[in-house]
């Protein structure tokens, strides 16, 4: 959508992102895995949306890495839905 910015990241590095993010402090606000794209929102701090986005076929994941799954910033973990 127009309400924030997005970019791509290689799939390979999407889950290193996040534990980043958090290291440094970064809220993540909702994240979730899709057959045919990965999306994480979070915010800057000045309130900015942002999205950090992978298309996990396009960049050669395995099949089993293809599953749909949601974060759980308080476990820090993956769980399927």
């Amino acid at each position: 959508g127009a309400n924030h910015l997005s970019f791509r990241v290689k799939a390979q590095d999407f889950d290193a992102f996040i534990t980043n993010l958090e290291e440094h402090g970064v809220k993540i606000a909702f994240a979730k895995k899709r057959e045919k794209s990965w999306s994480l929102y979070f915010y800057d701090i000045d309130g900015n949306k942002l999205e950090m986005t992978a298309w996990p076929r396009e960049d050669g994941m395995p099949a089993e890495a293809l599953q749909k799954m949601i974060y759980d910033p308080k476990t820090k973990s993956w769980k399927n839905y």
